[in-house]
């Protein structure tokens, strides 16, 4: 009996070190931090997404991690990483963009952002604003010229307002920033991210673009999240509507 119990207590507690081992399991990105830990500076870009499988679904990421070490710029493309489906909707918006950076101050930021915002763009040891007001762009110099490229900022310079928001408002804040286009002073479509210009122009060959069972399913989750941000503005209003009737209905009874 008790040969019994003692095989139970260590299947349970096996059971319980895998399930805690698999809660704590490390994500792509967290693996590529660690890999490039000892860089000066780095960003990671999320370069591509592909979801496989008939009757099982595969979700798999791709990255791109820019890096300095010594003064020297590199370029590196991560192989394919499998994650789950959760992880794979969290970052489904965000194709081309940078999603952990690493400062020379040995700073590490987690928020969503166009590529360069965090550490390159404004950055007066890599470059200059260009032209005069909010609408003057960023230009790295020769020595940083490829990070030009790598960001893809020759054909979608970084405007400096844009910039400058995203400083104030979003940087560390782990919350998106996907830059905005306006028209007559309203936000009128976003500037990076999937359905964005530069997504279109610098991903139209992504495997994740070419597929059209990968854009409907971009496409249904997008209509989900959509309904349940609206069911809870509904609820939120639903809900201080009746507070403010019972707080009316209580002082007239006074």
């Amino acid at each position: 009996m008790k040969s019994k119990n003692k095989i139970i207590f260590i299947s349970c507690f096996v059971f319980f070190f895998l399930s805690c081992s698999e809660g704590f399991k490390k994500t792509p990105l967290d693996k590529l931090m660690k890999e490039f830990e000892n860089s000066d500076t780095y960003s990671i870009i999320l370069n591509d997404m592909n979801k496989e499988g008939i009757f099982f679904d595969t979700f798999k990421h791709k990255y791109k991690v820019i890096s300095e070490k010594s003064g020297k710029i590199s370029e590196k493309f991560s192989p394919w990483f499998e994650v789950d489906k959760k992880y794979f909707k969290k970052y489904i918006e965000n194709l081309g963009m940078e999603l952990a950076s690493k400062g020379k101050d040995g700073k590490i930021n987690k928020s969503v952002s166009p590529p360069g915002f965090a550490n390159y763009v404004g950055n007066e040891n890599y470059g200059h604003w260009v032209g005069n007001g909010g609408s003057s762009f960023w230009e790295f110099y020769g020595k940083f010229a490829m990070l030009q490229t790598v960001f893809g900022l020759m054909d979608f310079p970084s405007r400096r307002n844009s910039w400058k928001h995203y400083r104030k408002n979003y940087y560390g804040k782990k919350k998106p920033y996907y830059g905005y286009n306006y028209k007559k002073g309203k936000v009128s479509s976003r500037s990076y991210g999937v359905g964005s210009s530069y997504y279109k122009k610098k991903y139209s060959s992504s495997k994740w673009n070419s597929k059209s069972s990968n854009r409907s399913f971009q496409d249904k989750v997008n209509n989900r999240v959509s309904r349940s941000s609206s069911n809870s503005r509904s609820s939120s209003r639903y809900s201080g509507g009746s507070s403010s009737s019972r707080s009316r209905s209580g002082g007239s009874g006074k």
